[in-house]
């Protein structure tokens, strides 16, 4: 009788243990899912608006997960000027269009263009730029 006995609380341990783990694994799925979750989050809400190392300016669209190009028009100083306020920098140095054929940029890159009308009152860069072709392909620099 006694080998038997052992035998169930034997399994009783391993069953316990495997409840355990199962519950430890459950646990550290969800938290990780969570973290993951929080960082993509916070990566997306602090740098929708940046510089490339060319100085030309992308915008981040959320909706498609794409970095857009600003088409250059004639609301240029303004959208740079509310681009680096959104970055955290006091002033906008210098802007400039930068035909993008002239830096070896493959034709498919995608950008936002301008609506003016909206510049005034824009809080946020993303408030006044909506997707287009930029038939021009002369993007705005900002330095």
């Amino acid at each position: 009788p006694c080998p038997t006995r052992r035998s169930g609380v034997v399994a009783a341990g391993v069953v316990g243990l495997l409840v355990t783990l199962a519950v430890v694994a459950v646990v550290v799925t969800v938290t990780w899912a969570l973290v993951v979750q929080r960082v993509r989050k916070i990566d997306s809400d602090l740098y929708p608006v940046q510089v490339n190392s060319d100085a030309r300016l992308a915008v981040y669209d959320q909706r498609t997960a794409v970095w857009r190009l600003v088409c250059s028009s004639s609301g240029d100083e303004a959208v740079a000027r509310l681009a680096c306020e959104e970055m955290g920098f006091v002033r906008m140095l210098t802007n400039s269009a930068m035909k993008i054929t002239d830096k070896g940029l493959n034709l498919t890159a995608q950008f936002y263009c301008v609506r003016l009308q909206q510049l005034p009152k824009a809080q946020k860069t993303e408030e006044v730029l909506f997707p287009c072709l930029c038939k021009s392909k002369i993007a705005l620099s900002v330095q």
